[in-house]
């Protein structure tokens, strides 16, 4: 991944495999890859599950709003 691209990640608050092991295996993946990287930013979206577009439109229309004012400054 070129690391002049700035990435929003949106992570769902329910974890999406019955194993925790592997919950935890997933969510820690996604910190990680946000932490490689200082234009990266990492937001969790409350009371959602994996389909975080379904379930919660208007906030990842609001998180896109925002975080493509704040890189394109």
């Amino acid at each position: 991944m070129p690391t002049h691209i700035p990435i929003l990640v949106v992570m769902a608050e329910k974890v999406p495999f019955t194993e925790q092991k592997e919950n935890e295996r997933f969510q820690e993946a996604q910190r990680n890859f946000v932490k490689a990287n200082d234009n990266r930013r990492l937001v969790v979206a409350e009371g959602s599950s994996h389909n975080i577009p379904s379930e919660r439109p208007g906030l990842v229309i609001e998180l896109i709003k925002k975080f493509y004012s704040e890189v394109s400054n």
